[in-house]
C-alpha cells in the first residue's frame, strides 16, 4: 500500500542519505575534468545510485585518495546545481597531461574499445582482461605492473569490484591514477547503446 510503497517516501529517504554522504562524510567531489588531480595518486569513481548502495552496504571504503565525480541522478536527489557527468562524457573531454604516456585498461574490453582508445588519446594502450568471478580471484588476476607517474589506469568492472580493485593497487603501488569508469569505453566505441539523451540532463 501507499504507506509502505510510497515513491516520494522512498525519494525522500535517498535524498537524505545522498546528503549524508556529501555533507557528513569525506566525499571529494570532481565537477570538471579540468580538476583531476593529475599531479598526485587518485582514484576517481561516479558517485551515483550504484556507488551510494554499494557504500551503505559496506562494499566500499571511502579513503584519502579517493575522488568521484557526479554521476548517475546526481542532481535528480540533490537541491545541487552541480552538474551530472556521465561516464562516457568523462571520457571524451580527459585533458590527459603530456607526461602520460601509458592507459592500461583492466577489465572488459573488446578490441574496438582498444581501438577506440589508441586513436581517441594517441598514447600507448595495454589491455588486460580481468574474470568475472569473486573478488579474490580477480585480485589473484592483476598483472604484475610496476606502474608510474606516466601511467594512468581505466577499470571497466562493474561497482563495487572496481572500487575495491582500484583499493587493491593504491594499497600496493607507489604511483596509480586509477578511473573507474565501468562500461563507458563501449559506450562511447558503439559496443554498448548509450543511455538515451533525456536520462543524462539534468
Amino acid at each position: 500500500n501507499d504507506k509502505i510503497f510510497n515513491k516520494n517516501k522512498a525519494l525522500q529517504i535517498l535524498e537524505n542519505n545522498f546528503k549524508k554522504v556529501i555533507q557528513i562524510e569525506r566525499i571529494k567531489l570532481i565537477t570538471s575534468t579540468k580538476n583531476i588531480p593529475f599531479d598526485e595518486n587518485f582514484v576517481l569513481s561516479g558517485l551515483n545510485l550504484a556507488f551510494l548502495g554499494h557504500y551503505f552496504n559496506k562494499e566500499i571504503d571511502l579513503y584519502k585518495n579517493l575522488y568521484n565525480w557526479p554521476d548517475g541522478i546526481f542532481s535528480k536527489i540533490s537541491d545541487s546545481k552541480i552538474q551530472k557527468i556521465p561516464g562516457k562524457n568523462l571520457i571524451e573531454n580527459l585533458q590527459i597531461p603530456k607526461n602520460i604516456k601509458n592507459i592500461y585498461i583492466l577489465g572488459n574490453l573488446s578490441k574496438n574499445g582498444k581501438k577506440f582508445i589508441e586513436e581517441y588519446f594517441k598514447l600507448n594502450t595495454f589491455h588486460f582482461d580481468l574474470p568475472f568471478a569473486s573478488i579474490f580471484e580477480i585480485k589473484k588476476s592483476i598483472p604484475k605492473i610496476n606502474f608510474t607517474n606516466n601511467d594512468i589506469i581505466f577499470l571497466t568492472l562493474p561497482t563495487p569490484k572496481q572500487e575495491q580493485i582500484a583499493k587493491h593497487i593504491s594499497e600496493n603501488n607507489s604511483y596509480y591514477k586509477i578511473f573507474c569508469i565501468g562500461g563507458a569505453i563501449n559506450m562511447l566505441c558503439g559496443d554498448e547503446k548509450s543511455v538515451p539523451k533525456f536520462m543524462e540532463k539534468n
